[in-house]
C-alpha cells in the first residue's frame, strides 16, 4: 500500500501536489518565527499541539474564500461559529493523516523536498529557479527556510497519502451502467413564472415600518470597522523608478548582442544513405559509390528532390523531396552542419560522411542573421535592466521595512522617510472586507487590521503579502466599535424591504392557485391566458445541463414523478426574490452520445471512482479520529494569535 502511494506521487500527480503545496503556504501550515512566550493552542492531536495562529490563519482564508464565493458575504446557514469549527475540524483532519503516514513509515527526502521548491512556479524566472525569489518569498513572511522546508515535506507527505488512498478506488460494471442510465436521463418540461409585482403593492404606513425596525433590530447593526495606514513596497513601483543612463545601456547591449535578434537560418534539403556508424570499410566505401553515383545523375540534369524522393534512406524528408526546412547552427551533426554553412546559396556539397552516413546537401535559400541595433534593443534593454536592479531592490528593501516596523513599531513614518515611500491612508472597512479590492479584499490584511497586537495594542502589523510583486505594513488608524444604526437612517431601506416581501407574498398565492387549477384540469393555455402569463418553450435537460434552469428548478424538475401518458406533472417552486415558478414536466426519456448534457461510460467510471476515493477517505479519516486522543479547545478559537 506503501509503495503505491509512493508511485503516485510521480508524474502529473506530482504536479498536482506541487499546485496544491502553494496554498497551505497562504494557509495555516506557515511557521511563525516573529515574538516568544507560550503558543496557545486550540487543539492537542495525540500529543501535537495545534496552535491559535496557525488557527487564525485558516479560518481567514476559509471565511475569504467564503466570501468570494458567495459574493461578499457568508451565507446565512454558515454563521462564524459553524465556520470556526469546521475550520478547526479540518485542522485536526490534516494532522491525523500526517501523523498516519509517519507512523506508516512515510517520508519525503531531501531530494523530493528540492525538486518540489524548484519545480514551484512561485520561484521561477526566465532562467529556472531563482534563489533570489525563494529569499525574497521568506524575508516578505517572516519565515527561515527551515520552518518552510517543515512545513513542505508535511503538505507532500499528505498528499501523497490522500493521493494513494482516493486513487486506490475501483467500481464495477454494474454500477457504471446503473449510474450511466441515471446521469443520462433527460426530461422535457416548461416552466411558468409569476413575478413579484412590487408596483401594484402598497406602501406600508408609518406604524408598519416602525414595528418591522423594532423587531428585527438585530439586521440594523453597523459592524465594527477600522481604517489603516499603510506602507506598500512593490516591485513593479520600484522598477518604474530606476533611473538608467545610457551609457549602462549601451555596456549592457554590448555584453548581450548574441541575444539581442535572430541567428543565420539556411533552408536545405538532403538525400542520405545510411551507413551504421560502426560498419565496416567495405560497406561504409559501398555507401560512398551509392551516393556519388546519385551526384552525378544530379550533375547530368535530373532534380534533386526527384532522386530524394526515390532514393533517401531518410524517410521523414524523403517525401517531401529531402526538404529539412531551415536549420540553425547547433541543432543538426557536426559535419552536416559544417558542410551546410558553408555552401552558398543554390548549391549542392560534395559527398559528405556524418554519423548517419553519407549525404548530398543543397541550401535552396539563406536567412541572413539580424543582430538588433542599439536603436532597436532600447526598450528590451531598459526593460531587463530595470527588472534585474527591483528584484535586488525589492529584497533589500523588504528586509529594511521589516526591520523597521518592528523595531519601531509605534510608527509607520521611520520606515517610510528612510525607504522614500508614502505612508499611504485606507477608508473605513469592517471584518468583511471590501470584496475585489486588492488590499480591503485580502484575508491577511483584514486579519492583521483588526488583531489586538494592531487594534489594540497600537502596534505595526507583520510583513504582509499580497501578491508575489507586493507586500504591506499596516497599523490601525482609527477605530469604530459596532453600533445600532438608528430608524431614520434605515426607514426608506425598510420601506423597500416590506413592498418586496408583500410582493413575494402575492406572487406565491397566485402561484398556488394556479397549481391547483392545473391538477384539477385546467389546460396550461387556459390558466396561462386567465392571468396574463406566458409559458417557455418546452426544454429537455439532463442533471448535467449547465445554465438553461436554475439549480433549484434542476433539483425540482428531477424529483418529480414521471407524467402519464394522458399530460403532464406538475410542480410549484417558491425560489428566494424571484417569485414563484410553476415547473410542468412533459416527458422522460434518455440521452443518445452526442447530446447535450449527456455523458459517456468512460466519465461515468472515473465520476464514480473518484466519488467512491472521497468516501474510502472519509471512512479512513473517521478511523483515525475514532483512535486518536484529541482535545479542542474552541474557547482559543476566538482568541488572538500568539506570534
Amino acid at each position: 500500500m506503501l509503495q503505491f502511494i509512493r508511485d503516485q506521487a510521480s508524474g502529473w500527480i506530482a504536479w498536482v501536489i506541487v499546485i496544491l503545496i502553494c496554498i497551505p503556504f497562504a494557509l495555516w501550515g506557515i511557521h511563525q518565527f516573529q515574538g516568544g512566550g507560550q503558543v496557545q493552542s486550540v487543539a492537542n492531536v495525540n500529543g501535537t499541539e495545534i496552535s491559535t495562529s496557525a488557527f487564525q490563519q485558516s479560518y481567514q482564508n476559509q471565511r475569504q474564500q467564503l466570501q468570494q464565493i458567495f459574493g461578499g458575504q457568508l451565507p446565512a446557514l454558515y454563521n462564524e461559529s459553524r465556520l470556526r469549527q469546521d475550520t478547526l475540524e479540518q485542522m485536526v483532519n490534516d494532522e491525523l493523516i500526517i501523523q498516519a503516514g509517519v507512523n506508516n513509515g512515510m517520508r519525503v527526502g531531501n531530494r523530493q523536498l528540492s525538486e518540489s521548491i524548484q519545480t514551484l512556479p512561485l520561484f521561477k524566472s526566465g532562467k529556472g529557479f531563482s534563489t533570489d525569489k525563494y529569499t525574497t518569498f521568506l524575508q516578505s513572511r517572516g519565515l527561515s527556510a527551515a520552518g518552510f522546508e517543515t512545513d513542505l515535506r508535511r503538505s507532500i507527505l499528505s498528499q501523497q497519502l490522500i493521493a494513494g488512498i482516493q486513487r486506490s478506488a475501483f467500481v464495477t460494471d454494474a454500477e457504471v451502467e446503473q449510474t450511466l442510465k441515471l446521469d443520462n436521463e433527460r426530461r422535457r418540461f416548461q416552466s411558468l413564472t409569476i413575478a413579484p409585482a412590487v408596483k401594484d403593492v402598497p406602501e406600508a404606513d408609518a406604524a408598519q415600518l416602525k414595528a418591522y425596525f423594532e423587531d428585527h433590530k438585530s439586521r440594523y447593526v453597523v459592524p465594527e470597522q477600522v481604517k489603516i495606514d499603510y506602507i506598500e513596497l512593490s516591485r513593479k513601483a520600484i522598477a518604474g523608478q530606476i533611473k538608467v543612463t545610457e551609457q549602462t545601456l549601451k555596456n549592457l547591449y554590448e555584453s548581450s548582442r548574441e541575444t539581442l535578434g535572430t541567428p543565420e537560418q539556411r533552408e536545405v534539403r538532403h538525400i542520405l544513405v545510411q551507413v551504421d556508424k560502426n560498419a565496416d570499410q567495405a560497406a561504409v566505401e559501398a555507401a560512398h559509390k551509392k551516393i556519388q553515383a546519385l551526384a552525378e545523375r544530379i550533375a547530368k540534369g535530373e532534380k534533386f528532390a526527384d532522386i530524394a524522393r526515390t532514393n533517401s534512406d531518410d524517410p521523414g524528408s524523403a517525401t517531401m523531396g529531402g526538404s529539412l526546412g531551415y536549420i540553425s547552427k547547433g541543432v543538426m551533426d557536426p559535419a552536416f552542419e559544417k558542410a551546410a554553412f558553408s555552401l552558398p546559396e543554390g548549391q549542392i556539397s560534395k559527398p559528405v560522411r556524418s554519423s548517419f552516413g553519407w549525404h548530398l546537401i543543397e541550401v535552396t535559400r539563406i536567412q541572413k542573421s539580424h543582430i538588433k541595433s542599439f536603436q532597436e534593443a532600447r526598450n528590451q534593454l531598459l526593460k531587463t535592466y530595470r527588472k534585474d536592479q527591483a528584484e535586488q531592490m525589492f529584497a533589500e528593501q523588504i528586509d529594511q521595512l521589516a526591520t523597521l516596523a518592528f523595531e519601531q513599531s509605534d510608527s509607520l513614518q521611520p520606515a517610510a522617510d528612510a525607504l522614500g515611500v508614502p505612508v499611504q491612508h485606507s477608508d473605513y472597512f469592517s471584518r468583511d472586507g471590501v470584496p475585489g479590492d486588492p488590499l480591503l479584499g485580502n484575508a491577511k490584511v483584514r486579519g492583521a487590521a483588526f488583531s489586538p497586537e494592531v487594534m489594540a495594542d497600537g502596534n505595526n502589523s507583520e510583513m504582509l503579502e499580497l501578491n508575489p510583486e507586493t507586500v504591506v505594513v499596516l497599523r490601525t488608524a482609527n477605530h469604530r466599535q459596532s453600533h445600532p444604526q438608528d430608524y431614520a437612517d434605515v426607514r426608506d431601506q425598510i420601506k423597500i424591504q416590506l413592498r418586496r416581501e408583500a410582493a413575494l407574498r402575492q406572487a406565491q398565492a397566485l402561484g398556488d392557485r394556479i397549481l391547483k387549477e392545473l391538477e384539477n384540469g385546467s389546460s396550461q393555455e387556459q390558466v396561462a391566458g386567465q392571468h396574463n402569463l406566458k409559458w417557455s418553450e418546452p426544454q429537455n435537460l439532463t442533471r448535467r445541463s449547465q445554465g438553461q434552469a436554475t439549480p433549484q428548478i434542476l433539483e425540482k424538475l428531477f424529483k418529480m414523478p414521471k407524467p402519464t401518458q394522458d399530460g403532464a406533472t406538475y410542480a410549484g417552486l417558491a425560489e428566494a426574490g424571484d417569485g414563484y415558478t410553476i415547473i410542468a414536466l412533459l416527458g422522460v426519456d434518455s440521452a443518445k452520445p452526442g447530446d447535450e448534457g449527456a455523458v459517456d461510460k468512460k466519465q461515468i467510471e472515473q465520476n464514480l471512482a473518484s466519488r467512491i476515493g472521497d468516501q474510502t477517505f472519509s471512512a479512513v479519516v473517521k478511523s483515525l479520529r475514532s483512535r486518536a486522543d484529541i482535545k479542542t479547545f474552541m474557547e482559543n478559537t476566538s482568541a488572538p494569535a500568539n506570534f
